[in-house]
């Protein structure tokens, strides 16, 4: 069972995403914690996934942050669940809300941008010694990191690194994060660890974004969580 705290007025998309993701990803049941007052993010959940459950409630992960934005109501949310212990996903703008400790099992999901504001450092320097400052990041906020770029690398605090070999430039794309967030929280919720959850998502979602690229030419987010399904079927056989 997942949760998914994503979306605002400004960033829509990012809820359907990586809700999407979620959905896709496996898990059971998906949440959409809703906005208040209630507004078109809701209904734009609904309508494209009539099967998740509207509204708060128990879950085995949290997927937190994607498109979040500056929305007071969702920065409240997160910042909550960041403090209560429960397996989650920090994306995006829930980044920049981390507590000094995560009392619970953490995947942090930054690009290099948002590792360097994480770790008040430029983002050269990120670019040109990932996998030192993505073990910084993992040691300091003793949660797993996924550092994505075009070798995502998954950190565990513990000094245990992993390099994903899949994927494709497209991946970029606006909103493939929001997916990867999703992904990840249900594989979490499957009980897996944050590293293993954070290696086995980005190597899924490298293989979507591979097969979305073959069927599209230049994917876009939404190819890419439709092409979930069928990079888990071939991964499978």
């Amino acid at each position: 069972m997942v949760g998914v705290v994503a979306g605002s007025a400004a960033y829509t998309g990012a809820a359907v995403l990586a809700t999407g993701g979620a959905v896709h990803g496996g898990a059971g049941m998906v949440r959409f914690l809703p906005v208040f007052p209630p507004g078109p993010l809701e209904q734009l959940v609904r309508e494209r996934w009539p099967e998740v459950v509207v509204g708060d409630g128990r879950v085995q992960a949290w997927a937190v942050g994607s498109g979040i934005g500056n929305d007071p109501a969702r920065a409240e949310h997160a910042a909550r669940l960041l403090a209560a212990g429960v397996p989650l996903v920090a994306d995006a703008d829930a980044l920049r809300l981390l507590p000094q400790h995560l009392p619970g099992p953490a995947l942090l999901t930054p690009h290099a941008g948002e590792l360097a504001r994480m770790l008040g450092v430029e983002r050269a320097d990120v670019e040109a010694g990932p996998l030192r400052h993505a073990r910084t990041a993992a040691v300091r906020w003793q949660a797993t990191v996924l550092l994505k770029g075009p070798v995502s690398l998954v950190v565990d605090p513990d000094g245990r690194a992993r390099a994903n070999p899949t994927g494709t430039p497209w991946l970029a794309t606006a909103g493939s994060g929001d997916v990867l967030a999703g992904l990840a929280a249900a594989l979490l919720a499957s009980g897996l660890s944050p590293l293993d959850a954070g290696s086995v998502a980005a190597y899924v979602h490298g293989v979507a974004g591979s097969l979305a690229a073959r069927r599209v030419g230049a994917p876009s987010a939404q190819h890419v969580m439709d092409s979930l399904p069928e990079a888990l079927l071939v991964l499978r056989g």
